[in-house]
C-alpha cells in the first residue's frame, strides 16, 4: 500500500475521519486492483463486503434510471448514495481499492472514540500532566486491541508500581499475568533464540509504551524478557482486568420498528457521523453532531431533557456513541443496525438521501 497515493486516500469518505497511523493500519489490509477497459468493476459480492474507491481513471455504473459517471475525484465510494448494486464498467484503465466494511466500521467507531475522549481530557487543565499520560495511552498499541466502548475504562484499572534499575519485569518463557505502560524511566527488551546461550538485545523502549501485552492476546508464553535501564514508574494492567475489558458491553438500544413510536412520543434524532455522510444520507429532523463532538451536547440543556436516540449507517459508531453519553447521564438509545437496518416503508418516509452524483438518463449518455 505504501505505493499508493496517500494524499488522494485521505480525501476519502469516511476515511477522511481516521488519524494517520490509524488510516495507514487500515490500508494494509486492504487490496487494490487494476481493471482494463471496458472490464466489469466489482460484483454484487464485492460491494457487499466491501466499500470501493476509483483511484485513477473513469467508471460507468449503469442503474434501471441512468448511467452515474465516475472519476477518481469523486471523494465517495463507488455508487455512494444509490440504491442497488449497479452494473458498473471501467470507461478506461482504472485502479480500485477495496476497503472491508467491517475493518473500516471498527477503525472508524475506534478513532472516534479516542477523539471524543481527547476533547475532553482537553477540559481538563487543571490535571495536564494526568490529560498529556492519558493522550499518549491512547496511542498506545494495546489500545488498538480493545473494544472500542472499553477504552476509557482501561485507565481506572491501571495500577501504579515502582520499579528500580535492572530490575526484571518480564521472563522470556513465563506465563503472562499482565501488561505494562512505562510512565517514567526506560527498559531493554532482549530475547533468546533456540540453541543461543546469550540474549539479543531486540530494542529500547521509553515512556507510553505498552508491552507483555501479546502473552494476553493469544493466551501463550512470554516472547521476549524486559528489565528495566532506569528507576521508573510502571502502570500494571493484569490479565483478569485486560480479559474482563476484552468483552463487549451492553448498551440499551432501539430496534427500526420502534423507532416511530420514540420521534411520536418527542425523541431527538442524533446523527453522529461525518458531515460529509450526513449531507448525502441523513433521517429526517436529525442532528449531526459527530462523535468526537459529543461533548458540544452537554451545552444543549433542552436536548439533554429528552430521550436521544443515536443512529449511523451500521449501528457500530451510534453505540459507542450511546455508551458514552449514558456515561455522562443522558436518556440516550441507539438506532439497531443503524440506517442500514430501516424497512423498505421507513426508508420511503425517513431516509433523505442526495446523492453526489446523479445518473444521468441513458440516452444522455449514448
Amino acid at each position: 500500500m505504501r505505493s499508493l497515493p496517500l494524499p488522494l486516500i485521505r480525501r476519502f469518505v469516511p476515511l477522511k475521519g481516521l488519524q494517520e497511523h490509524s488510516l495507514h493500519t487500515l490500508l494494509e489490509q486492504c487490496d487494490w486492483q487494476l481493471v482494463g477497459r471496458g472490464q466489469r468493476l466489482f460484483s454484487a459480492a464485492d460491494v457487499e463486503q466491501n466499500q470501493l474507491y476509483l483511484l485513477s481513471g473513469e467508471a460507468s455504473l449503469v442503474y434501471p434510471d441512468g448511467v452515474v459517471t465516475q472519476t477518481a475525484e469523486t471523494l465517495y465510494p463507488l455508487g455512494y448514495g444509490l440504491a442497488g448494486v449497479p452494473l458498473a464498467t471501467a470507461s478506461t484503465d482504472c485502479v480500485v481499492l477495496q476497503v472491508p466494511k467491517a475493518l473500516l466500521n471498527r477503525q472508524l467507531c475506534w478513532d472516534q472514540v479516542a477523539s471524543a475522549i481527547e476533547l475532553e481530557l482537553s477540559y481538563q487543565s487543571e490535571h495536564d500532566d494526568e490529560a498529556s499520560w492519558r493522550l499518549t495511552l491512547l496511542k498506545s498499541n494495546l489500545f488498538q486491541k480493545v473494544p472500542p466502548l472499553n477504552v476509557g475504562q482501561i485507565f481506572s484499572r491501571l495500577k501504579p508500581m515502582q520499579v528500580k534499575a535492572g530490575e526484571v519485569i518480564l521472563r522470556q518463557g513465563e506465563v503472562g499475568d499482565g501488561c505494562y505502560f512505562i510512565r517514567r524511566g526506560r527498559a531493554a527488551v532482549t530475547r533468546r533464540h533456540p540453541g543461543e546461550s546469550a540474549d539479543r538485545h531486540i530494542v529500547d523502549i521509553g515512556y507510553g509504551r505498552c508491552f507483555g501485552e501479546d502473552a494476553l492476546v493469544y493466551e501463550t508464553v512470554r516472547n521476549a524478557t524486559v528489565a528495566m535501564s532506569s528507576d521508573g514508574l510502571l502502570m500494571r494492567l493484569d490479565k483478569a482486568d485486560f480479559m474482563l475489558l476484552l468483552r463487549e458491553p451492553v448498551v440499551e438500544h432501539i430496534k427500526a420498528s420502534d423507532l416511530d413510536n420514540r420521534l411520536a412520543a418527542g425523541a431527538v434524532l442524533l446523527d453522529v457521523r461525518l458531515p460529509e455522510e450526513f449531507d448525502v444520507a441523513r433521517l429526517l429532523r436529525a442532528q449531526n453532531i459527530p462523535l468526537p463532538g459529543l461533548r458540544l451536547l452537554m451545552e444543549q440543556r433542552e436536548l439533554l431533557q429528552r430521550e436521544c436516540v443515536v443512529y449511523c449507517d451500521t449501528g457500530s459508531r451510534s453505540r459507542a456513541a450511546v455508551s458514552l453519553l449514558q456515561q455522562a447521564g443522558v436518556n440516550a438509545r441507539y438506532l439497531l443496525n443503524g440506517m442500514n437496518g430501516l424497512g423498505p416503508d421507513q426508508r420511503d418516509r425517513l431516509l433523505d438521501v442526495v446523492p453526489p452524483l446523479m445518473p444521468m438518463p441513458a440516452q444522455q449518455y449514448a
